[in-house]
This record gives C-alpha cells, structure tokens and sequence, in this order.
C-alpha cells in the first residue's frame, strides 16, 4: 500500500554514495526527520536530517544507505517529533514554482559502474531531482 498518493518519480539514486541532497524545507530552525519506505516489502528506515545552506535538507548515514537495488523506495520528510503521517512539502530540483512541491518522491536506487575499469563508483553526495 502507497504511503503517498500520487508520488513525485525523481532520477535514480547510486547505492554507493555518502549522502543525499532531499531538497529545501521552509524552516531552517526546525529538525527533520525523512522516511524511506520500500514499496515491495513495506519496511521503513529513518533518518535524522541536517541542515547545510541554510534550508537544504541533506541526510548523512553513519553507516551507508542499505538500500536495495532495482526497488522503489518513497520518500517523505516530518518535522521532528511529529507522526509519520504528518508529511511537510519540500522542494525538490527541477521542480518549478513552490505551489508544486511534494509532500513525498518515488525514487530506485542503483549501482553506478565504471566500465573501464569494472567497479562500482562511489558518490560523495547525490540530490533528488526530476
């Protein structure tokens, strides 16, 4: 069962990389909590977000995203210490003005190879965006 009805599809994320850039919230004094919901098994992980510029929610796991590749995952954000339904519009990149931001994303993630030298490429930092 979906979390969020319609979801935003943004581009595929690496599964090798430090940190993803979730958008901008509206409030840069407030903490942030972002949900990962696996749409095949209906676990969910969450994550505590940071703040970086001033509104750009950015999420740092100490021990990687251990996601699975190929399988859609959506994607919220709550205020901190609010119910996990209690979703907040957030921009995402590539999305035009404000009135059409989410409240939650669609996104897969995937490995990202180097094919001339047959490994996988790790990222510092990805952004969700359509």
């Amino acid at each position: 069962m979906s979390t969020c009805n319609p979801c935003l599809r943004v581009k595929n994320i690496s599964k090798c990389t430090e940190a993803i850039q979730i958008g901008e919230v509206s409030d840069p004094y407030l903490g942030y909590t972002i949900y990962f919901k696996n749409t095949a098994t209906g676990k969910i992980v969450f994550f505590t977000g940071e703040l970086s510029g001033g509104v750009v929610l950015t999420v740092h796991p100490v021990y990687g995203f251990l996601f699975s590749e190929g399988q859609d995952y959506e994607v919220w954000v709550t205020v901190a210490g609010t119910g996990i339904e209690d979703m907040i519009e957030f921009h995402v990149e590539g999305v035009g003005p404000y009135e059409d931001d989410p409240t939650c994303i669609l996104v897969s993630f995937v490995r990202v190879y180097d094919t001339n030298e047959g490994h996988n490429i790790n990222f510092e930092s990805q952004i969700f965006s359509v």
